[in-house]
């Protein structure tokens, strides 16, 4: 039996000849009314979204929290030499960029349709249209349903807001909601006569460092307790 996910990889003129033949069960015939409805541009977009989120899951949420932070201050640290590890390299770590993934799904069809010469999107709909009215002629462009879900979506945005919101999510991902927990930062004294290297002198000249393990720790409660309230 046939996915959502499966037929969104059809080509349009194969869904356009299958869509009204008899062999097909209530599911599947369901799936081909949903990408019908969905292809339109004049669709909700929450039955686009939806598809989305059934073929290549849902966008996930940005969330950023933000704690107060931590430090160490060692006020019998007076000679930086003795710092523990010795002096800090901040020579910049150089990262290999990731691989690009390849297309897929629908969400990679709407990168790849967005990223075409402007115009690109209504011409696919039009294209789109003329098969629909002769499913049976001989075409040479091979277009899939999902990039016919995709200009659906991006004509839309060029309307609607909560479309151009919706287009701008998929293709950079959602805005980040940041969290500030209220509180001020913690700072607490270590009368040890060294010290980690990585910190700096504050204004009255005592070393200090964040200490970056005790907010981690500290993060980690407050997820655990949210969990077991939840």
């Amino acid at each position: 039996m046939a996915t959502l996910t499966d037929m969104v990889d059809w080509l349009w003129v194969d869904y356009l000849r299958e869509k009204d033949k008899e062999e097909y069960s209530e599911y599947e015939d369901t799936l081909f009314q949903i990408i019908w409805s969905i292809t339109d541009p004049k669709t909700s977009l929450s039955s686009i979204r939806r598809a989305i989120d059934r073929v290549d899951g849902k966008q996930p949420d940005n969330v950023r929290v933000e704690y107060p932070k931590f430090y160490m201050q060692y006020p019998n640290v007076k000679d930086t030499a003795r710092l523990i590890g010795g002096p800090v390299d901040d020579t910049p770590a150089i990262i290999a960029p990731a691989p690009e993934m390849a297309t897929a799904g629908i969400r990679g069809a709407i990168r790849q349709v967005s990223s075409q010469p402007r115009g690109t999107a209504l011409r696919v709909l039009e294209l789109a249209k003329r098969m629909i009215e002769d499913p049976d002629a001989s075409y040479s462009a091979q277009l899939k349903v999902k990039e016919v879900i995709a200009a659906a979506l991006i004509v839309l945005s060029k309307t609607k807001q909560s479309a151009m919101d919706e287009l701008l999510d998929q293709i950079d991902g959602k805005v980040a909601v940041t969290y500030k927990l209220l509180g001020d930062d913690v700072y607490m004294i270590s009368y040890s006569d060294t010290a980690p290297a990585g910190g700096q002198l504050d204004e009255d000249g005592v070393y200090f460092i964040e200490s970056q393990n005790v907010t981690d720790s500290w993060a980690a409660r407050l997820a655990s307790e949210s969990t077991k309230k939840g």
